[in-house]
């Protein structure tokens, strides 16, 4: 379950740092064709993005148990 969660915060984290990086050349992912069809998830899928963030935080700095 852990692994899964890990994996899947890395992944929505990887997106955000993309789109950051983009975003320094003018481009932003969330205003994309996918979602400018559906605009008001935006706000939603970058609120879920950041929790992941920090999820990916939290767990990078957890002790690693034996």
């Amino acid at each position: 379950m852990k692994t899964m969660l890990g994996k899947v915060t890395w992944l929505l984290t990887a997106i955000g740092a993309l789109n950051w990086g983009l975003d320094a050349l003018g481009l932003n992912i969330f205003y994309m064709v996918p979602f400018t069809w559906m605009p008001g998830i935006i706000r939603p899928f970058q609120l879920f993005v950041g929790v992941a963030g920090l999820i990916s935080l939290y767990m990078y700095f957890l002790p690693m148990k034996k």
